[in-house]
């Protein structure tokens, strides 16, 4: 994104928080968790139940938590334009 050289202080917190031992930790277990969020889904739920809005709130939860962990390693990774960088990882890739 060319915002935050390398040795930029933001740039430098995001570096530390996806190298932080349990990052790629909370993430999968983010991960599980909406597993088990979106299969609780089913045809019966009726559309103003307490279940649905339960779950549509649950959606909003991990969509900002996803949509975190991705801005922290982009600023943290680079977006494109180097090696190593967010978008030419295979694994980040599927994620943008």
């Amino acid at each position: 994104l060319y915002i935050f050289p390398i040795n930029h202080p933001v740039r430098q917190i995001a570096l530390q928080i996806t190298s932080h031992e349990y990052f790629d930790t909370a993430v999968m277990l983010l991960i599980l968790m909406n597993c088990i969020q979106l299969a609780c889904y089913r045809p019966s739920i009726t559309p103003d139940s307490k279940e649905e809005q339960v779950l549509n709130a649950l959606d909003v939860v991990f969509t900002v938590l996803f949509g975190v962990e991705a801005l922290i390693k982009v600023v943290a990774m680079g977006l494109v334009m180097h090696e190593g960088a967010y978008l030419r990882i295979p694994a980040t890739a599927l994620d943008g």
